[in-house]
């Protein structure tokens, strides 16, 4: 299905209803990326919903999904199914969970899109996923862009991405930027499964509680030529927060300009359930915190090999305490 250069203004959510097509936008024509062809939402359902069990062979590609609205998946509304998503960018959608993109059970592929400006928010509780939120299903992601996305709620998790439930996303050359989380995740919030990632950068993102470019909580991620620079967070964990019974591996990923006010400017490590952490070949570079400016470890003895910590400040413990 071929859809011309424009707006569409939708007023009811797109269903596939199973069938296995491609519905392809205009690409962009004047080198900012973006397609020409848009699919406004109207704020209040999402745009598409794709539950039928369809497969890659559905295929969302060169399209703005903007404005979607409604409780989950305020973009793009997943369960059950595994689409392919090409050069689309999905921005402006609002909802408590998944704003951009909300997928339970489902392994979508995406590929070079660019996740921008949702917010997932809730007055009384916790929202999760402003940019995307998985519930179990294997996702892969490769070379797409979370940026500007908001999770704001008091107990909101996942400014970029939240993944949940044994959900094992595989991340390559993906950009978390600027994405903010009022509680945990700034980037980035992990909670079980085994996700992969590989050259991934995580830049400028915020979290107010822990885990500023990234909240590792019971997983066993691993993580290969990451790079985690001028991430914040007001408490814990300026790059990436680490806790629970996972063991996440980061291997020649690099820790740079990072901060917490309080402990951890580029990792906190509090792995209080016999798990532990390990770190090879990794630099830890001008980070700061109170207490361990690159490295701070709390109840777990991470395995360091091979690391190199330099510039690093703190009031006590500047490369490690």
């Amino acid at each position: 299905i071929q859809r011309a250069a424009g707006q569409y203004d939708i007023t009811a959510t797109i269903d596939p209803g199973g069938k296995q097509v491609t519905i392809l936008g205009t690409p962009d024509s004047d080198g900012d990326g973006r397609p020409e062809t848009v699919v406004q939402g109207d704020g209040t359902a999402s745009v598409f919903s794709i539950t039928g069990g369809e497969t890659g062979d559905l295929v969302l590609s060169h399209l703005v999904v903007d404005g979607g609205g409604g409780n989950y998946g305020g973009g793009i509304y997943i369960s059950g199914s595994s689409p392919t998503l090409q050069h689309c960018f999905i921005t402006n959608g609002e909802a408590i969970y998944g704003a951009g993109i909300y997928c339970r059970n489902g392994s979508p592929v995406l590929e070079h899109c660019v996740i921008e400006s949702n917010t997932a928010d809730w007055t009384y509780d916790s929202a999760r996923g402003a940019g995307m939120y998985c519930w179990g299903g294997n996702p892969v992601l490769s070379h797409c862009i979370f940026r500007g996305n908001r999770t704001g709620a008091e107990l909101g998790y996942g400014g970029g991405m939240y993944t949940a439930f044994s959900s094992s996303p595989t991340l390559d050359h993906c950009t978390f930027e600027d994405n903010y989380a009022r509680y945990k995740g700034g980037g980035l919030s992990v909670s079980g499964g085994t996700p992969v990632l590989t050259n991934c950068t995580f830049s400028g993102n915020e979290s107010s509680w822990q885990g500023g470019g990234m909240y590792n909580a019971g997983s066993s991620s691993t993580l290969v030529d990451c790079m985690f620079t001028n991430n914040t967070t007001q408490e814990e964990g300026g790059g990436v927060f680490n806790s629970g019974d996972g063991s996440p591996t980061f291997t020649r990923c690099t820790f740079s300009g990072n901060q917490s006010i309080f402990r951890g400017g580029g990792i906190y490590n509090d792995n209080t359930w016999s798990s532990s952490t390990t770190l090879d070949d990794c630099t830890f570079h001008a980070n700061f915190s109170i207490k361990g400016g690159g490295l701070y470890t709390e109840l777990c003895d991470p395995v360091i090999i091979d690391c190199r910590f330099t510039e690093n400040t703190a009031n006590n413990g500047g490369g490690i305490y």
